[in-house]
């Protein structure tokens, strides 16, 4: 980015209402083109909310980071440079380079390093940070020539790579990559060192631009994709395995197919981590499966769920993969080494992003697994993640159930041997909940999502709740697949709830639900009811209002609350009392546990 072309976006988004995006840049030299940068992609991320930001106190990082413990910030970016560690590592005070201050330098490294973890753990708790390490060269201080790495400047590395590995296993710290860095930002680009000793800011402008659009990717990452359905001939294996049979196809160096066995190995790990993987693939189904059974297959067969092996076109067998997954198609990818593939994919599901595998190009390639990680990665890998497609594998039954019935039938129901885990406890450091809320869509009250600081404030209001519910039965687990965040306003029922819908969330006996998600790995099993019997039960409340707003996506739930409701179009309110709530509520066969953490 340019920086006219930053001006010229932060320029149309000033007259932009609604809630504010707050954001604040710490760092120790003056902000100038990096906080331009940075609110002009904030801008483009944000499209519909005007940014406010912040900036921090000239040559104090530490003070700046303690200033923000108390604010309510929805991203804070802080740029360390050499010169916040130790004047003499920057360019702007004169204290002397003998080799005697050497030591002296290292020695007050982990005093500094440490006071900045330290404040910036404390924000961590309740804002997103994105923290990058130093960008520039070290200055010629040392006694070494340049190219040398003597022990002076191992010392300071160290002291900074021990301080990154501290704030990285910190709460709400994300710490830039260096080698996405080196790769668009060449170091010997980085400073201006004219800018530097008139303004007090250390950067090139190109520096600048890439350090601003990789600090706001990592406070506000785009949502990770769920799913990635690949091609199998000259994709998965190189060669056509109805032409070379199954033994023939290869994915080793041996016979320079090398690249497939990477990108074997890369949807192995990418599986492991919970994401959904299908292949969509014009060949015989005997010749797949034993190809994909063969002993030196680097990813297993049970890693694709479900493999669309046939003749018809591959849009039609992408459209069944999208059903069985029961996602949208712009939570997917579709890798497919034919152009011509990719364009008839393309055209029936347009919003599928559709990516080339580059056959016979190994550098293409590494930049293929690069583009997969981006679009794919997640910060950790929990418990849910492993059980994503065993839940997807697990639900077949049911959806055959569905498919032969419309509906699942009561003795099926009764027979699942269903159970819910309510978990009432709020706590801000779970990251399941907030996750499901960001990213959950078809069956979601209002599409509101929350960053990290907000969810943070919301649940430290006296007056709010949450329930957490994860699910499982005979078939397996499902984890965490709903969550709640509501209000309860304490008191005897309301004696005018059956007057009808009440805007006046004040009155006594509501329930309030301000934010309602639930997986679709959940559908069908009448767990929305269940969970709005517990509220009525647990908080003894005459009438829950709900806070619904229709979404382009959020179909199940409109139904779902129609059924209850009746038609919701027109209706400036959304309520439903307790006794209208029972009469409509269907047979309930799930058992109900309860949970809390300490």
């Amino acid at each position: 980015m340019k920086l006219g072309t930053a001006l010229a976006i932060i320029g149309r988004q000033r007259h932009i209402t609604g809630q504010p995006f707050n954001a604040a840049l710490l760092c120790g030299f003056t902000p100038l083109h990096l906080a331009t940068f940075l609110r002009a992609h904030l801008s483009e991320r944000h499209p519909g909310r005007p940014i406010v930001f912040h900036t921090g106190l000239f040559d104090d990082l530490v003070g700046s980071l303690l200033g923000i413990e108390e604010q309510t910030l929805d991203a804070v970016f802080v740029a360390v440079e050499w010169s916040d560690l130790d004047p003499r590592l920057g360019l702007r005070r004169l204290g002397g380079w003998s080799p005697r201050s050497l030591g002296d330098v290292v020695a007050g490294l982990a005093t500094r390093l440490d006071q900045i973890a330290s404040s910036l753990t404390r924000a961590g708790q309740k804002t997103a940070i994105a923290v990058s390490l130093p960008t520039l060269p070290l200055v010629p201080i040392s006694h070494a020539a340049g190219y040398q790495d003597d022990l002076f400047a191992l010392d300071v590395r160290a002291h900074v790579a021990e301080f990154a590995r501290r704030v990285a296993r910190s709460r709400g710290i994300r710490v830039l990559g260096q080698q996405r860095l080196h790769r668009l930002s060449p170091l010997a680009s980085r400073h201006d060192v004219g800018m530097d000793l008139q303004a007090a800011f250390p950067y090139s402008r190109t520096h600048a631009a890439h350090l601003a659009e990789l600090l706001v990717s990592l406070a506000c990452p785009p949502a990770a994709k769920k799913g990635l359905i690949t091609d199998l001939d000259d994709t998965l294996w190189r060669g056509i395995v109805g032409e070379v049979g199954p033994a023939g196809v290869t994915w080793d160096i041996d016979n320079h197919s090398q690249i497939h066995g990477l990108y074997q190995q890369l949807l192995a790990a990418l599986g492991a981590a919970g994401v959904l993987l299908a292949v969509a693939s014009k060949n015989h189904p005997d010749l797949v499966s034993q190809a994909l059974g063969r002993d030196d297959a680097l990813v297993s067969a049970d890693t694709f769920f479900p493999i669309e092996a046939g003749w018809g076109p591959k849009s039609e067998a992408v459209a069944r993969i999208l059903a069985t997954w029961n996602v949208s198609a712009d939570s997917v990818l579709f890798v497919d080494d034919s152009a011509m593939e990719l364009d008839e994919v393309a055209t029936a599901h347009p919003d599928l992003e559709c990516v080339r595998f580059p056959t016979g190009d190994a550098a293409g390639f590494y930049a293929l697994m690069e583009t997969l990680r981006d679009r794919l990665g997640k910060p950790t890998v929990g418990e849910e993640d492993a059980l994503r497609l065993d839940s997807i594998r697990s639900g077949e039954s049911l959806r055959r159930e569905l498919g032969q019935r419309g509906a699942p039938s009561e003795r099926f129901l009764a027979d699942m041997q269903s159970a819910l885990t309510l978990d009432f406890t709020k706590n801000a450091d779970r990251d399941r909940p907030l996750a499901l809320i960001n990213k959950t869509n078809q069956f979601n009250l209002n599409g509101r999502r929350f960053s990290e600081s907000a969810w943070a404030d919301y649940l430290t209001r006296a007056e709010t709740r949450t329930l957490t519910v994860s699910y499982r039965d005979k078939y397996g687990q499902l984890g965490i697949i709903a969550t709640m965040a509501f209000r309860v306003i304490a008191g005897p029922a309301e004696a005018g709830a059956a007057a009808g819908p009440s805007r006046d969330d004040r009155a006594p006996g509501h329930l309030c639900i301000d934010t309602w998600v639930m997986s679709c790995r959940a559908f069908a099993r009448r767990i929305e009811h269940r969970c709005l019997e517990q509220l009525f039960e647990r908080f003894d409340v005459a009438r829950i209002t709900f806070d619904y707003q229709e979404t382009e996506r959020n179909g199940p739930l409109q139904s779902f609350l129609a059924g209850l409701i009746g038609d919701l179009r027109g209706r400036d309110s959304y309520s439903l009392g307790r006794d209208e709530f029972l009469a409509k509520l269907p047979p309930l066969y799930s058992a109900v546990e309860e949970c809390s953490h300490g």
